[in-house]
């Protein structure tokens, strides 16, 4: 869902992903902190490399005046949380 080439879906799924994570990350149970603990450790290489690819995208949009620059800011904006 994340890599999806259509943005609207590719926006959802970090939506989601925002609130699943931070439902986990409200859990306290110590079983639930080391889910959310394995989970952060293991999606924060993959989250910061799509943020940079977002960030990069978002400045091509505003350099270029393209029709996306919206969807390219909220799409850096959900995936810096």
């Amino acid at each position: 869902g994340l890599q999806n080439p259509d943005a609207m879906y590719r926006l959802r799924s970090l939506l989601i992903f925002q609130h699943v994570v931070k439902m986990m990350a409200s859990k306290r149970l110590c079983t639930d902190k080391e889910n959310f603990r394995e989970l952060a450790a293991s999606a924060f290489d993959f989250m910061l490399t799509m943020w940079n690819g977002y960030m990069v995208n978002y400045f091509e949009q505003i350099q270029t005046q393209g029709e996306n620059i919206g969807e390219a800011q909220e799409a850096c904006m959900l995936s810096s949380k």
